[in-house]
């Protein structure tokens, strides 16, 4: 039987007989919440515990590392000042004057969530924590992200939020 005979039949099968076996399985996901948006119509497609308020730390440190790469070159050297160390939270547990590369900072903060290197990214970007916030929020704002008013770049913060607000808005 010819491949295209064989597909044709496959495919009048499942019109047919409507296989609702065929069907994919929901996806496992190992975060708390979750939302697949269809980006021309807004519609929600899939949600997971998508109106469940949580922090937003990791979205803060994804615009964290996205400013950080507009305003700054990887092979910078960042030398990390006393803020950094009392930074709290999850750490690399960064000494201060320790000098490291923006890349490595990168990847401390996206891999290991540390919040020591955002605020050492912060820092040499923008000369503050402060600086670097207002920075950010102006990001938000062309991202249309409008849950983030940042007083820092690691979301340690009690600002609480759900995923669905944060894609939609």
């Amino acid at each position: 039987m010819s491949k295209k005979l064989l597909c044709t039949f496959l495919f009048l099968f499942l019109l047919i007989f409507n296989c609702s076996w065929v069907a994919a399985a929901e996806p496992e996901l190992q975060g708390e919440t979750a939302a697949l948006i269809d980006a021309k119509t807004g519609r929600l497609l899939y949600g997971k515990d998508a109106h469940k308020r949580m922090y937003p730390a990791s979205t803060t440190k994804v615009l964290t590392a996205l400013v950080a790469l507009e305003r700054a070159n990887l092979s910078d050297v960042v030398t990390v000042g006393p803020n950094a160390i009392n930074s709290g939270g999850t750490r690399i547990w960064l000494p201060e004057g320790e000098q490291l590369t923006l890349e490595e900072l990168l990847f401390a903060l996206m891999l290991n969530s540390a919040n020591d290197a955002g605020v050492a990214i912060a820092e040499h970007v923008a000369g503050s924590v402060e600086s670097f916030a207002q920075i950010s929020n102006l990001a938000a704002k062309k991202l249309a992200l409008w849950i983030l008013t940042l007083p820092i770049p690691t979301a340690c913060l009690k600002k609480i939020i759900t995923v669905l607000p944060m894609i939609l808005h």
